[in-house]
């Protein structure tokens, strides 16, 4: 249970039956509440998140809640809002998030395929260019990989087909 005040874990214990109901006081507001966050739990979890939910627990210290959001994300149904676009693009430009966290990004932004999410990576196919010219240890081939292969994927557009030039000549 991640609330405004910090994260805390709740233990529930499931005793044969189909459906657990359980409440708990909390302080502060409510962020998000991530079942199963070490992913141990040998069951299938229906668990419906609002988009604040799932913007949340990308900030998760638990990397299965974190997986699980850009999962839900990825498959979401309908038009990506500008902030879920602003959490995901957050962490495909960080170079301290694990590459698999930002290669998830990457696919995610480009199965939008929606304007802003294809402009974000343009955007960060530049900066992931400019880093390895340079020599930034912040530069991962897979992470370019993967906006690379999110770019082709999408509709062609002469700013992306220019940019896909531009990166396989460097």
């Amino acid at each position: 249970i991640a609330t405004s005040t910090g994260p805390r874990v709740e233990r529930v214990w499931l005793d044969g039956g189909k459906s657990v109901a359980a409440s708990w006081p909390i302080d502060g507001e409510l962020l998000y509440v991530g079942l199963d966050p070490r992913g141990g739990l040998l069951a299938e979890i229906n668990h419906k998140r609002s988009s604040a939910e799932l913007i949340a627990a990308l900030g998760s210290d638990h990397p299965y809640t974190v997986m699980l959001a850009l999962d839900a994300l990825q498959t979401k149904e309908g038009k990506p809002t500008d902030h879920e676009r602003v959490a995901v693009a957050a962490i495909l430009g960080s170079v301290e998030q694990a590459g698999e966290w930002r290669m998830k990004t990457a696919q995610i932004l480009g199965a939008w395929r929606d304007d802003a999410s294809v402009a974000i990576l343009l955007e960060e196919l530049d900066a992931a260019h400019r880093r390895a010219r340079a020599g930034d240890e912040g530069t991962d081939p897979r992470v370019r990989g993967e906006i690379v292969k999110a770019l082709g994927h999408g509709v062609p557009r002469p700013e992306v087909i220019a940019a896909l030039k531009g990166g396989l000549a460097n």
